[in-house]
């Protein structure tokens, strides 16, 4: 009968107990871990036993899977040494890669250490051989990865050897088969680093910690951490600070035995030994009675040690057969029955340091690389009740970080805090690089984002959820204490804001990441992890006191968990494996649904590997097969992401409908984020199909503002050539008071409304739109996240306008421009120019100066202030003198007029335009003159007005068409 799976996948049987497979007969499975399974077999042609490695032909047929499998083989064939296992064979069977080692009969290390603790002097042996064994491994550019006392057994002469390269890693290779932030190995014995998934920074000084970690088990009897599971194992592994010695291995273990393996299992790989050779050799110091490197002494000291000798090193015991590797991935062993999802493993403060300082406040900070925390653009002091204070020292934000990592794993972060006097967000960064950037932390949660009533998640610094405060008022006020706490279970965050007197809840959410991003990144300095926690702000100060951490046990699926930490090929393999198995008739609908959240998983896996078209295949399957109304939301804004990639738009906005059709309430603000960030990824090469983007969420996400008034700014902005009235309508859309409050879009789309209305002056002058523009943007001066600078040019030119507009017996205008020059002052413009615009003003409406005195009295105080290394003022000082001086004749006049011109035409070019109204040099000067000379040439003053509004270049000087005689002052 043909046992091959129907599948499809053509899945081979693995042999059974008794089975002779090729030339092998097998006897008994032995313990296993991974993916291989290993088999004592006979070899019936040499007449020996052997142990039988295989790989299922399910794994086999993963590229990735063989490709490990196949490493494993070269790596252990590449080293010869007594102390590491030998490699017989390689090859196929069946359908199955196989290879062949020594059979090694015997106890191991594990059974031994049951037992209790081995002599010092024996341990020491055993460990000095195995690293010496090691260094031959290190030496042929291999990392074991997974030293253990299972991975420890000894021939039948006593000689130690070093077992199972299945977690190998080939340092020659740049390419690695093991994915950014997943931790391979078993968790007692891994090194801080490999706990943590920092992948670039696993390598030598790991399996030197390993070993450390070995022996101290071998000393002590126990397993240098404890724990209740694999994942409350990695997380103290990765905290660890060094080996905790029980009270009697103090009183058995020699101290220089205890200083070997304290040294080797530093938490930091810089502080370990320098190589496994420098381990072996302290041990045999030891073990000889001499000083060993590991602890500093005396000349003195060091000389007796010299003298001091240990009875005879015993015989090693004999270990048993450990052929079998574990591993495991970041925080999970998902088949004991002890872990308990959510169960606290352990709690500190974030402020130990701080709080036990003194007054040397400074020295917990970052100095010279050291300190417990780090800080940016503050100072720091103690509060009146003994809490952290920082002080904004610049224009730059503040920050304040600890130095160790803390976000990994599933974790709870609380912390108090107030701030006082913020223009801007407060930012929690949520695995933050060791290299402070928003941009690059795997998640912020900005209080004040875009107004001050708004929170934000941003994912690798692009939005991808938010919300407001429903009663619109801030969500930090100035002095009062809140209660922040970020929690992660998984590829869930979940955040709540609180005020603390009174118990009010201020603001929460729960985002489940479809793409979770706690793992280590890459930029051009190579790898980076994402494990800090920090704060930073625009506030003028941050005070923090009663801030934890806590991590938490977890029951997460393997798979899952695989795919949050990044190993996107395993957990696709291991998907596909489960996968194997049909679906049954008349399966019930939860188990169609759990069949569903497979294929979307490993449509995900598929994505982040490239392989779009499999990809498709599982969305369309889980899309069938899915009855949960959430899932299937989530199923369809997947396969909306993969239309977006293959160019089809509109199949893309079709499937974000039907997700939003199916979404629960919480959805929505992710699925429109999602949308908004697909257009702003292609604006820039793509225009046309980003406008799409933007006016779908225009359209529809109407409950967030903040991304409706965006996306119709961008959406605006990618039409100003194409469609000028178009991009007009849309920013019309954001004139209200609805959109003023997100000031840092809000002004930007007021000035280039009231730009496009400007370019309209010659057409449409003197629009009462154009005068609401104005009215809006003096509005936002000061306000949140608003660029004051940007403002200015349109204040002045709309102080212009309303000049021009108006008529000589029409005061609103004029006090109008008047309030409009006062909010430019308010910006920061400079204010030698805003004299001039008022000194101006006078020349204007002369009724309204108070007298030719008053009016020179303004142009002299304007000429004082002039700097004459200043290149743009030199045209203020023709026009201050122009006005100022006094003809003797009409020749004098035209010359006066001529010098004016002259000055204009030389110096006007470095002026910004916006203080002339962006009229041109003659056209300036004919209004400049015309000014001067209406009290006693009225006619040919209204000639030259006319003419000059009349020209090209003529700037906001277009006002005065036809006009002139009307708008002239009245007789000085």
């Amino acid at each position: 009968m043909d046992e091959t799976n129907d599948s499809g996948l053509n899945i081979k049987p693995l042999p059974k107990l008794g089975q002779e497979v090729g030339r092998f007969l097998i006897e008994r499975e032995l313990p296993r871990g991974g993916q291989a399974r290993v088999y004592r077999a006979w070899q019936t042609d040499l007449q020996r036993a052997v142990a039988l490695k295989l790989l299922p032909s399910s794994y086999a047929a993963d590229d990735d899977a063989a490709a490990r499998f196949k490493r494993e083989i070269e790596n252990v064939g590449r080293i010869s040494h007594p102390n590491i296992v030998r490699v017989y064979e390689a090859g196929d069977i069946d359908g199955h890669p196989y290879f062949t080692m020594e059979f090694l009969e015997g106890q191991d290390a594990e059974t031994i250490i049951k037992k209790g603790p081995l002599d010092p002097d024996e341990a020491a042996s055993l460990i000095e051989a195995v690293a010496r064994a090691v260094q031959e491994a290190h030496s042929a550019g291999i990392v074991h990865r997974d030293i253990k006392p299972g991975n420890i057994i000894l021939r039948k002469d006593d000689t130690p050897v070093l077992t199972d390269f299945g977690l190998a890693q080939d340092l020659s290779h740049s390419a690695q088969l093991t994915r950014t932030g997943v931790s391979m190995g078993t968790p007692a014995y891994m090194a801080p680093e490999q706990a943590r998934g920092e992948r670039n920074r696993v390598g030598k000084k790991s399996d030197i910690y390993a070993l450390g970690a070995t022996l101290y088990s071998l000393l002590t009897g126990k397993r240098p951490v404890d724990g209740d599971s694999a994942y409350e194992l990695m997380i103290k592994v990765a905290e660890s600070t060094g080996p905790k010695w029980p009270r009697q291995a103090v009183e058995d273990v020699p101290a220089d035995l205890r200083a070997i393996v304290e040294m080797a299992m530093q938490n930091d790989p810089a502080k370990r030994y320098d190589s496994a050779t420098a381990l072996a050799d302290d041990l045999e110091r030891f073990m000889h009675g001499e000083w060993v490197a590991a602890r500093t002494r005396s000349p003195i000291t060091k000389a007796w040690v010299r003298a001091r000798r240990y009875v005879p090193v015993a015989a090693v015991v004999v270990l048993a057969v450990a052929l079998a590797a574990g591993m495991v991935y970041t925080g999970l062993n998902p088949t004991a029955a002890e872990n308990t999802q959510g169960a606290l493993i352990d709690e500190s403060g974030l402020l130990g340091d701080f709080e036990s300082a003194g007054e040397d406040l400074e020295g917990v900070f970052e100095r010279e690389g050291e300190g417990t925390w780090t800080k940016s653009g503050a100072s720091v002091h103690r509060g009146p009740t003994g809490e952290l204070v920082l002080t904004r020292t610049g224009e730059e934000p503040l920050l304040i970080s600890p130095r160790r990592p803390i976000c990994w794993g599933d974790f709870t972060i609380q912390i108090e805090f107030q701030v006082s006097a913020a223009d801007g967000a407060l930012e929690f960064l949520i695995g933050m690089p060791d290299a402070a950037a928003p941009a690059r932390s795997a998640y912020g949660i900005a209080l004040g984002a875009r107004s001050r009533d708004r929170y934000e998640l941003r994912r690798l610094g692009v939005g991808v959820y938010s919300g407001h405060r429903i009663d619109g008022a801030p969500l930090l006020a100035d002095g009062v204490w809140y209660r922040a706490r970020v929690g992660r279970t998984g590829p869930q965050l979940d955040f709540t804001l609180m005020e603390v007197a009174t118990g009010l809840q201020v603001a929460s959410f729960s985002h489940l990441d479809d793409f979770p991003a706690l793992v280590s990144g890459e930029d051009e300095h190579g790898t980076f992890t994402r494990q800090r926690f920090g704060i930073v702000g625009e506030v003028a100060s941050l005070s923090v006191r009663d801030a934890t951490i806590s991590h938490h046990d977890n029951a997460h699926g393997t798979e899952a968990l695989l795919y949050s930490v990044g190993q996107y090929s395993e957990a696709e393999l291991r998907v596909s494996a489960r996968l194997a198995t049909p679906l049954p008739d008349g399966a019930s609908l939860e188990a169609r649904n759990a069949r569903a959240a497979l294929y979307y998983l490993r449509a995900r896996c598929r994505l982040a590997l490239g392989l779009n078209e499999a990809a498709a295949e599982d969305i369309g399957e889980a899309k069938q097969a899915v009855v949960d109304s959430e899932l299937r939301a989530r199923a369809f804004l997947l396969g909306s992401r993969l239309e977006t990639q293959r160019g089809d738009d509109a199949g893309a906005l079709a499937q974000i409908r039907v997700a939003r059709f199916n979404a629960p309430a919480g959805m929505n603000s992710m699925i429109f984020h999602d949308a908004y960030a697909r257009g702003v990824e292609l604006q820039a090469a793509e225009p046309a199909r980003a406008m799409l983007y933007f006016d779908y969420v225009a359209a529809n996400a109407l409950g967030s503002p903040w991304l409706v008034c965006d996306s119709l700014y961008r959406a605006a902005m990618l039409r100003l050539e194409s469609e000028p009235d178009r991009a007009i309508e849309l920013l019309e859309r954001i004139e209200s008071a609805n959109y003023q409050r997100f000031g840092g879009t809000f002004a930007p789309a007021m000035l280039a409304l009231f730009d496009l209305r400007w370019q309209q002056l010659a057409t449409v002058p003197a629009t009462i739109e154009l005068i609401e523009s104005a009215e809006w943007l003096a509005e936002s001066v000061n306000g949140y996240e608003v660029n004051n600078a940007e403002l200015i040019p349109a204040l002045v030119r709309a102080a212009w306008l309303a000049r021009l507009a108006a008529e000589p017996e029409n005061a609103t205008l004029l006090s109008q421009a008047a309030a409009w020059l006062t909010a430019a002052e308010q910006a920061g413009s400079d204010g030698v120019w805003l004299d001039f615009q008022r000194a101006l003003m006078l020349e204007e409406r002369p009724e309204q100066s108070g007298g030719t005195e008053a009016r020179i009295r303004a142009w002299r105080g304007l000429a004082e202030q002039l700097e004459l290394d200043d290149p743009r003022h030199g045209v203020l000082s023709a026009v201050s003198e122009y006005f100022i001086g006094s003809p003797v004749d009409n020749d004098d006049i035209k010359r006066r007029g001529d010098v004016l011109r002259r000055a204009l035409r030389r110096e006007l070019a470095d002026v910004p335009a916006h203080w002339f109204g962006d009229a041109s040099a003659d056209h300036m000067a004919d209004y400049l003159i015309a000014l001067y000379e209406a009290p006693g040439a009225r006619e040919a003053a209204v000639t030259r007005l006319e003419s000059t509004a009349s020209g090209s270049d003529a700037g906001v000087l277009v006002l005065l068409k036809a006009r002139a005689d009307r708008w002239l002052p009245v007789p000085r």
